[in-house]
């Protein structure tokens, strides 16, 4: 049995999961973005989601060698797995400039407003990252979780502004009415 040590390191190889914005009925896609990826032969990892507010609908932006489409799979709603091995060079595995996203998850949005976590996990799929070189487990990792904000619909939101009469130079005051202001900052 191993141990994973998860934690904050900027010199420690990083995955960050993106933070998006969407109303409901809208397919978005969070960026995965990789730091200090060097030397990669492998990697797997499990990404947990709320099945109530979104579902998964593909990946996009792949931009790593020989991660596909077929290496992505849902477990059950709510949880992805992915699974990936540099196949193209077991010697050296393979290195991506910090910043480099290296695929997007994309989602159905179907739930209610809120923020909803995007978020790494140990299940049902253990987290693992190869090292090319020393062909062990890189510890320490840097897993950041991303989040999906479904905002509300506003799109009746309107103000009403009153009519009034006034000479030069006196002071008028106009009532304003609000119609479906809910949730609004």
């Amino acid at each position: 049995n191993g141990e994973l040590e998860i934690q904050d390191s900027t010199d420690a190889f990083t995955l960050e999961i993106s933070t998006e914005s969407a109303q409901e009925g809208d397919n978005i896609c969070l960026d995965v973005t990789a730091t200090n990826f060097e030397n990669i032969l492998g990697m797997q990892v499990s990404i947990n989601y709320d099945a109530t507010a979104l579902v998964y609908s593909g990946t996009g932006s792949i931009n790593l060698d020989g991660l596909t489409a077929n290496s992505f799979f849902v477990t059950q709603p709510g949880s992805l797995t992915m699974s990936w091995f540099c196949s193209s060079d077991l010697i050296n595995g393979a290195t991506v400039s910090d910043g480099t996203t290296l695929f997007q998850l994309c989602f159905d949005v179907i739930g209610g407003e809120g923020v909803y976590p995007v978020e790494f996990s140990n299940f049902p799929t253990p987290i693992e990252v190869i090292d090319a070189i020393t062909k062990l487990g890189i510890n320490p990792i840097n897993l950041i979780n991303g989040e999906v904000e479904i905002e509300g619909d506003n799109a009746n939101f309107k103000l009403d502004l009153s009519e009034g009469t006034a000479v030069i130079g006196e002071l008028v005051c106009l009532d304003v009415h609000a119609f479906e202001f809910n949730n609004i900052v």
